[in-house]
């Protein structure tokens, strides 16, 4: 179902790999919260993005060997 939210998101994100280049410069400066944050948002408006999910795996393990 397309509420007005979830197309309004889709609309702000239409390029995937634009969003992932924010996400991996969060990444390279150390921000894995905000990091996490975004590929979650992501994730909700493009759930068939395997490249957000292996970077979210990827951000939550640097994350834990900290």
């Amino acid at each position: 179902i397309w509420t007005d939210a979830r197309l309004a998101r889709r609309a702000r994100g239409q390029n995937v790999a634009s969003r992932l280049e924010s996400v991996q410069n969060k990444i390279d400066s150390n921000l894995y919260g905000e990091a996490i944050r975004e590929l979650q948002d992501v994730i909700r408006v493009f759930p068939d993005s395997s490249e957000a999910r292996s970077l979210l795996d990827e951000v939550n393990q640097r994350r834990n060997l900290r």
